[in-house]
């Protein structure tokens, strides 16, 4: 059977919810700027982002997205360490 029409041990389909798919599209962007060149909605490429833009990036979604607060409930906060 494909990963996609796989479920998980209970027999449910796995779904995400809106929110969760906007949070993985941001991060999935986000990682891939980070990674290296990327290219703009214009087709336009342009080089690796730094850490600080990265954190401008991430204030302009955090303003964009700021009626979905549950969208910041998922983010670890900032002074956070795994064990």
């Amino acid at each position: 059977m494909p990963p996609e029409h796989s479920t998980p041990a209970g027999g449910v389909p796995r779904e995400r919810s809106e929110t969760q798919g906007i949070l993985l599209k941001h991060m999935s962007q986000l990682n891939q700027r980070l990674l290296g060149p990327w290219e703009n909605a214009d087709g336009q490429r342009l080089p690796r982002l730094t850490m600080a833009e990265a954190v401008a990036q991430l204030y302009e979604w955090s303003t964009e997205y700021r009626d979905h607060p549950e969208l910041a409930r998922r983010l670890p906060s900032a002074g956070a360490r795994s064990a």
